[in-house]
């Protein structure tokens, strides 16, 4: 069985944010799904939406993007340098540019949502409490909330917790978003609220991988996009004796 996995990209600037080329990284242990062959180029402002059924199998390509998986074949690089170039503490305050959703929300359990909310930046940056939760709460109204959540992620209603998630991921004008199924079982106004928001810090420069099962997620009608970087190759695979399961195809750009 095969379905398609399409892309969509919208170029801002030429700044190159992440690179795949050649890549593969194979089904195993850590991952149910494997990457062969994948090239990607994204630059300031570009947004790939890859539409793949949610299977609820891992995929290490989020993981190849901010360094936490090494590939068996190819190169990634994120701002123009791959990520073995780098010392360990370049790696911490690299990653700490990268905002990112995961498809199973990970919370510091015995810290308030609020507070697992600014901890990236607080160990990222110098920026004062007080502006950090400025920034916070001026996200979480854009998505509906009236207030930070102030309870334990155990504590907190599951639709909270996800636009929590949104937030910690935009926090900081990130240079790279990875958005791994962020609007599954989210209502079309809160799905409206994500894409808006996530538009906004493209204009700013952001470049975002958006995974999605949805077909109707159209980032391309709301930014006047003219041409198309390029997914191209990625076949991603089931483990050993399976059969490849997803093949990239090119999609036309919005004029």
């Amino acid at each position: 069985m095969k379905e398609r996995m399409e892309t969509e990209t919208m170029p801002m600037g030429r700044d190159r944010v992440v690179e795949l080329t050649g890549v593969t990284a194979p089904a195993g242990d850590r991952y149910a799904v494997g990457l062969a062959d994948a090239t990607l180029l994204l630059a300031r402002g570009e947004a790939a939406v890859v539409v793949v059924p949610r299977t609820g199998l891992s995929t290490p390509l989020t993981d190849l993007c901010c360094g936490l998986e090494v590939p068996e074949a190819g190169t990634v690089r994120f701002l123009g340098r791959s990520w073995d170039e780098r010392s360990n503490d370049q790696v911490v305050r690299d990653r700490g540019r990268i905002g990112r959703i995961w498809p199973d929300p990970a919370w510091i359990g015995n810290l308030d949502i609020d507070e697992n909310i600014l901890l990236s930046q607080q160990h990222h940056t110098r920026r004062a409490k007080t502006e950090l939760r400025e920034e916070a709460l001026t996200l979480a109204r854009a998505f509906g909330l009236d207030d930070l959540p102030h309870t334990r992620p155990a504590w907190t209603p599951e639709a909270i917790r996800r636009k929590a998630q949104w937030v910690r991921a935009l926090m900081g004008m990130p240079a790279l978003l990875l958005l791994e199924y962020p609007d599954d079982a989210v209502n079309e106004i809160d799905h409206t609220r994500l894409v808006e928001t996530v538009e906004r810090a493209r204009k700013r420069g952001t470049a975002v991988i958006w995974m999605t099962a949805r077909r109707d997620l159209d980032l391309a009608d709301r930014t006047g996009a003219v041409h198309q970087t390029e997914l191209t190759g990625p076949n991603l695979t089931w483990g050993p004796k399976q059969n490849t399961i997803l093949e990239a195809t090119k999609e036309k750009s919005c004029e």
